[in-house]
């Protein structure tokens, strides 16, 4: 599709009142540029028909994705009453997320969408971005992806690390609201790390979320360290619990705050222990920690922390 001109945009007709759509499937591929022009440029092309749109059409079984080198792209459509077209198109390169948004008449003329519009057809893209398997990380490696419902398994070759990886990723989420995010959210997760000798890391992680209470908790294992952490949340309040070991030294953290208050303590085996207040005010933070240290004695530190306009 030729691109838009900016003058043409801005003056966009709104569509109809009606906030009422259609899907239609997408279908995915890749697109490879010809050389032999200078504007040829490769990516991905979604295609679908209109005609097959339906009311009983499922938002994330229409939502076609392609996975191309370090990329990740998903897009939705669908039809209105009044014979305009939507779509939206969400892509994750190299770990940037990049939202695309709008609409056409039956002339092929750009139409500004409703906000009802807006949010029901990004709905399911704004999801799009958590079931992204790490394979698709900033630094690339040879390796490979595979999808299977709200599961995705991933497996790849680190040369800098000479590692080998695998990582599995489960989401369930149900029901909606106008903030776009889920009633209900069930993660967890695992990853292998190999150097081809032995098993050098597992993590595993999961959480459990009902509209705004949450429970979550993870865990990890190297050759020298180890670690635990979980966190329970009911709205604005939360408290957490880590505990780390790094060779034979341990280090324990219990935090508990709200939205702009929390107080913390942290102790470690060798005799360090450390507290603190943090608060947050509308453009300054303050934050005051003690640490006592049998070799150094205790040091109190004041930290004032300003958010510029």
């Amino acid at each position: 599709m030729s691109g838009t001109p900016l003058s043409e945009l801005s003056s966009a007709k709104t569509m109809a009142g009606d906030d009422q759509f259609r899907l239609f499937p997408l279908k995915s591929g890749p697109h490879f540029g010809d050389a032999s022009l200078s504007n040829g440029a490769s990516g991905v092309v979604f295609t679908g028909y209109t005609k097959d749109a339906s009311i009983d059409n499922d938002a994330f079984s229409c939502c076609g994705n392609y996975t191309l080198r370090n990329s990740v792209h998903a897009a939705i459509a669908a039809t209105t009453p009044d014979g305009c077209t939507m779509f939206a198109l969400k892509s994750v390169i190299d770990q940037r997320p990049c939202l695309a948004v709008g609409g056409f008449d039956r002339d092929g003329k750009p139409v500004t969408l409703t906000p009802t519009q807006f949010d029901r057809i990004t709905k399911p893209l704004f999801n799009f971005a958590s079931n992204v398997s790490p394979i698709l990380g900033s630094e690339p490696a040879p390796g490979i992806q595979l999808r299977s419902g709200n599961s995705t398994y991933g497996f790849q070759y680190n040369a800098r690390s000479e590692r080998y990886i695998f990582t599995y990723d489960n989401r369930i989420v149900g029901g909606y609201h106008s903030d776009r995010r889920p009633d209900f959210e069930a993660k967890h997760n695992l990853s292998l790390e190999h150097d081809g000798r032995d098993l050098s890391k597992i993590t595993l992680g999961g959480s459990v979320r009902s509209l705004d209470r949450s429970i979550s908790a993870s865990a990890f294992r190297e050759a020298t360290s180890s670690g635990i952490d979980t966190t329970v949340r009911n709205g604005d309040l939360y408290g957490s619990f880590m505990q780390k070991y790094v060779g034979t030294e341990r280090t324990r953290r219990v935090e508990i705050g709200d939205d702009r208050t929390s107080i913390f303590h942290e102790k470690t085996t060798g005799g360090k222990v450390s507290a603190g207040l943090q608060h947050q005010f509308d453009v300054v933070t303050l934050k005051v920690t003690r640490t006592r240290d049998r070799v150094t004695g205790t040091e109190y530190v004041l930290t004032f922390t300003f958010q510029l306009p």
